[in-house]
């Protein structure tokens, strides 16, 4: 059996879109819930910096072996600079990733 869940949010007023897919799924005794959300915020900006720092990753993996469970969590952050019609743009970025996987289906959180 499969699941998804979409959201799609956007507001022009703040210049923000989030993305969001939710999906759960069981089969052979195993059920997982993936969830993957795409964040994006954009805003003009009169002076670009000169030295951009890079995006920043976050990975964290656990596993309880007598449980059988495990969770996967990755993050991705970061800035993008643009130009439209001679207009800067910041456009700041948030990705993430989080797989939770155990025998049965439980609440997750």
């Amino acid at each position: 059996m499969r699941e998804l869940l979409f959201k799609n949010i956007t507001s022009l007023e703040k210049g923000r879109k989030i993305l969001s897919l939710t999906e759960e799924f069981s089969q052979n005794g195993i059920f997982s819930h993936v969830q993957r959300r795409f964040i994006f915020q954009v805003k003009e900006t009169s002076n670009i910096r000169k030295r951009i720092n890079p995006p920043q990753f976050y990975i964290f993996r656990q596993q309880d072996t007598a449980k059988k469970e495990e969770e996967i969590f990755i993050k991705i952050k970061g800035n993008l600079y643009t130009v439209n019609d001679d207009k800067f743009f910041k456009i700041a970025f948030c990705h993430s990733l989080k797989i939770n996987i155990c025998p049965s289906k439980k609440s997750q959180k």
